[in-house]
């Protein structure tokens, strides 16, 4: 695995590389870091021949300008993507990269979407949701000192992405004619999918597959990175796509 960094407007962004082939833009969940993700990045290069491009910026706040919306962030990564002149590629998004994937499914250069556990909005008080999911990450130790420290260093920014994140709505987004697979868990913790949120996914693409993970937690896709990439690469590799 390859590590950079790349100067965007304000912000120096870290990224790491990784295998040859066609792009693959992989956009990792509010506070994680990359290395929870390196066994999965290896069983998805055994099953296709891929350049895995991950940046790492969601909830990590050392960037300068840290975005305190979904969109901001997608308007980053574009920038990103355009600097680095990444042109046709697939995508892989995990919770808040999962939505931010989204806001990027318009763009002319992506070719297949691959959403994993997405937020969608929650119909919870703020504070009861924040702690709730506070407790979640320091009992799965998902380096939960590192992400607590760091919150504390921007706590309003902190807090402005939590809201927008248990408040995401998708019901304006611009129809997406990519071909997407979205994965959920049935017992996710973070990320609870919901008939409304269902719905909303559902008119937003054209082009869609929806599949729940029958007893699966939120961070399933690190827990069981042969099963998760398994799921990723059979979409990402097969020719016939679905038509909704």
């Amino acid at each position: 695995m390859q590590h950079h960094v790349m100067t965007v407007g304000q912000n120096r962004i870290k990224y790491q590389t990784t295998g040859k082939g066609e792009p693959l833009l992989f956009l990792h969940g509010y506070g994680n870091r990359l290395f929870h993700f390196s066994r999965l990045f290896e069983k998805i290069h055994e099953k296709m021949n891929c350049e895995i491009i991950a940046p790492e910026m969601y909830g990590i706040n050392y960037l300068k300008n840290q975005p305190t919306t979904i969109t901001g962030y997608a308007e980053l990564t574009s920038d990103f993507l355009s600097k680095l002149k990444i042109k046709e590629h697939n995508q892989i998004g995990y919770s808040i990269g999962a939505a931010v994937g989204f806001f990027l499914g318009n763009e002319p250069n992506v070719q297949k979407i691959v959403g994993i556990s997405p937020p969608v909005k929650v119909e919870e008080n703020l504070v009861k949701y924040m702690l709730s999911r506070g407790s979640i990450i320091i009992k799965k130790n998902l380096d939960a000192k590192f992400y607590f420290v760091n919150s504390l260093k921007k706590p309003i920014t902190t807090l402005r992405i939590s809201i927008e994140t248990k408040n995401v709505d998708y019901a304006d987004h611009d129809l997406i004619e990519k071909p997407t697979l979205i994965l959920y868990a049935e017992n996710d913790e973070f990320c609870q999918m919901n008939d409304s949120g269902k719905q909303q996914l559902e008119r937003i693409f054209n082009n869609l597959e929806i599949r729940m993970m029958p007893q699966r937690k939120h961070t399933w896709i690190i827990d069981e990175p042969e099963l998760a990439a398994k799921e990723i690469t059979d979409f990402l590799n097969q020719k016939d796509i679905f038509i909704n």
